[in-house]
C-alpha cells in the first residue's frame, strides 16, 4: 500500500469514528422491525458486492468483505430481541468505520462496477442512519 493511500485510509477511519462519536449513546425511534427491514436490505446489497469484488481489485475486496462481515453482525444484533440498542449503536459504529474505508476505495478503484456498488449499498445504509437518528454532517452522498 502507497503512502498516500495509507494516509488517505487514516483520514477516511478518522471520518468514520467522527460519524461513529454520533451514535454514542443513541436511543433509536424507529422500531426494531423497520430497522431489520434495512438492516437486511443492507445485509443483501454488502453480499452482492463482496460476491464480485475479485473483480474490481484486491484492496477493494477486502474492504467490501469487510463491510459484509460488519454488516451481518448489526443485522444480526438488530435481529435479536435481548440486544440493547447501545450494542445495536456499537455494531453501526463498526459498519461506519467500514463503510468509509469502502467509500474511499470506491472513489480510488473507479470502475463502474465499483460505483455501482456504493450506490446499491448507500441506499440502506442511509435508510439506517434516518432510522437511528443520525444526522451526518458530511452531506449527501452519491
Amino acid at each position: 500500500m502507497s503512502s498516500s493511500h495509507a494516509i488517505r485510509r487514516t483520514g477516511i477511519i478518522m471520518c468514520g469514528m467522527a460519524t461513529a462519536a454520533l451514535l454514542a449513546g443513541v436511543s433509536y425511534a424507529a422500531s426494531r422491525s423497520e430497522l431489520a427491514k434495512s438492516a437486511e436490505r443492507l445485509d443483501r446489497e454488502t453480499r452482492a458486492a463482496a460476491a464480485h469484488a475479485d473483480t474490481v481489485s484486491p484492496v477493494y475486496r477486502d474492504d467490501v468483505h469487510e463491510l459484509a462481515q460488519r454488516v451481518a453482525e448489526f443485522r444480526s444484533a438488530v435481529e435479536t430481541d435481548t440486544v440493547s440498542d447501545s450494542e445495536v449503536s456499537a455494531d453501526f459504529k463498526r459498519v461506519a468505520v467500514s463503510y468509509e474505508q469502502f467509500r474511499a476505495e470506491v472513489d480510488h478503484a473507479r470502475t463502474q462496477q465499483s460505483y455501482a456498488d456504493l450506490r446499491a449499498v448507500t441506499a440502506p445504509y442511509e435508510d439506517i442512519e434516518r432510522e437511528l437518528g443520525i444526522h451526518a454532517g458530511y452531506g449527501t452522498r452519491e
